[in-house]
């Protein structure tokens, strides 16, 4: 498994996913972290502190679809058969159960990732009392639910297949979390959510080319 880390200069924010990420999770295969602020000095900074990463620096912000292929792009280098997708301001909370999850993801080829749960955030979210229950109609399994709402960025494990078909580009809309949740819905796939919350959602402030 490849570890990929989107950031896009929150470093506080960055500093505590990465802690709680090895905290929480395994010894990854390796890992990439994608900086999009487009500043080269601040590039220079991560990788002084971050030196077990392969590092990914965008000359100018790109935005979300850009930075998130240009993520994937590298791992597929690797033999790596799934990668675990973190965003810079998603702090982990409890340890994945990364091997029953990749065995589910293995049994079940239909799947296009298995997300875990941050804390009820919406207005929707927190009427149903977590992201889950805010999803609608879905499919209760055994340690998740299979779900067609959205393929989401929020921690995840996506197989090595689906990394395969690349992330959408274009316009707002298209190059975002709806546009892939409908290429992957038009290819077959659905989506795995794991039972239980797994990591806090501690950004809020997000660049224009950040916004869904």
């Amino acid at each position: 498994i490849v570890g990929v880390i989107i950031t896009n200069g929150r470093d506080e924010c960055l500093r505590r996913t990465v802690a709680a990420m090895r905290t929480h999770l395994p010894k990854f295969s390796g890992l990439i972290m994608v900086d999009d602020t487009g500043d080269p000095a601040h590039n220079a900074y991560l990788r002084t502190v971050y030196p077990g990463f392969r590092h990914v620096a965008h000359s100018t912000n790109l935005g979300m679809a850009a930075a998130v292929q240009s993520g994937w792009e590298p791992a597929l280098e690797t033999t790596a058969t799934h990668i675990f997708h973190l965003e810079d301001d998603m702090e982990l909370i409890a340890d994945i159960p990364l091997d029953d999850a990749l065995i589910t993801l293995t049994w079940e080829p239909h799947l296009a990732q298995m997300l875990f749960q941050r804390q009820p955030l919406s207005p929707q979210e927190l009427e149903a009392g977590s992201v889950l229950g805010a999803m609608g109609d879905t499919v209760e399994r055994y340690g998740f639910s299979e779900q067609t709402h959205i393929f989401s960025l929020n921690p995840c494990i996506i197989p090595r297949r689906i990394v395969e078909l690349g992330w959408p580009s274009g316009p707002l809309g298209i190059g975002n979390e709806t546009g892939m949740t409908a290429k992957l819905l038009a290819a077959g796939y659905t989506f795995g959510v794991w039972h239980g919350q797994y990591c806090e959602h501690i950004g809020y402030e997000r660049a224009a080319a950040w916004q869904l």
